[in-house]
């Protein structure tokens, strides 16, 4: 059985920081960290560049397996399914427990998936892991229809533009892309540039039904 002082759930900005704090803060303590990825930290916002080749490989690490190996920061590449506080103690996925004495959930988000009548695959965009399956995906498709006008989509979008997809829409369910780090006027602004670049946007509907490569949009 796994024990530590200190157990970070996630490996994003926000855990990598509290893992640097605790180690300045205790220079013996037992550090582990749970991430479902099982790599160093690495820059999320940079994923588009990578796809558009903008960025190597090599630059998309925010912090390398030597940093983990000098601050004594141990990873574990699995999932945290259950937290019993009262007991103190986490069950991971592979059934293995960590019993803790302070625990941190720093798992950041998660992309929202939902059922389409027709549609059987589904691809996210969230990971580095996603984007190297859309890349590979990429090069067999002129189109591409991306279901969610928030940051991450609309990264995507501007990728897939840069990597020159012919075509690319964007449908969302809110009046404007962006939400909520863009306002209207904000929005509007980046909807024209977006619209000028060829990329299409569904305002307002969502996808209601997938047959073959067409989408039936609920307008």
């Amino acid at each position: 059985m796994t024990r530590a002082p200190y157990l970070i759930v996630g490996n994003g900005i926000a855990g990598i920081t509290a893992a640097q704090e605790i180690r300045h803060a205790d220079a013996e303590g037992r550090i582990v960290i749970v991430s479902d990825e099982g790599v160093p930290y690495y820059y999320r916002a940079s994923l588009s560049e990578w796809m558009a080749g903008e960025t190597t490989d090599a630059m998309l690490p925010g912090r390398t397996t030597a940093f983990y190996e000098t601050m004594r920061l141990e990873q574990i590449a699995d999932r945290v399914t259950r937290i019993d506080a009262a007991a103190r103690q986490v069950t991971l996925e592979s059934g293995a427990p960590i019993v803790y004495q302070k625990l941190l959930l720093a798992t950041g988000a998660r992309a929202n998936t939902f059922a389409i009548e027709g549609l059987d695959e589904i691809h996210v965009y969230r990971t580095l892991e996603d984007v190297r399956a859309i890349k590979e995906l990429v090069g067999c498709c002129g189109r591409a229809l991306i279901l969610g006008g928030g940051i991450l989509g609309l990264e995507l979008a501007g990728a897939l533009h840069k990597v020159g997809i012919e075509q690319t829409a964007v449908v969302h369910r809110r009046d404007h892309v962006g939400v909520p780090l863009l306002d209207e006027p904000a929005a509007e602004w980046l909807q024209s540039r977006m619209r000028a670049d060829g990329i299409d946007l569904f305002l307002s509907d969502t996808v209601e039904r997938v047959a073959g490569r067409t989408a039936q949009l609920k307008s």
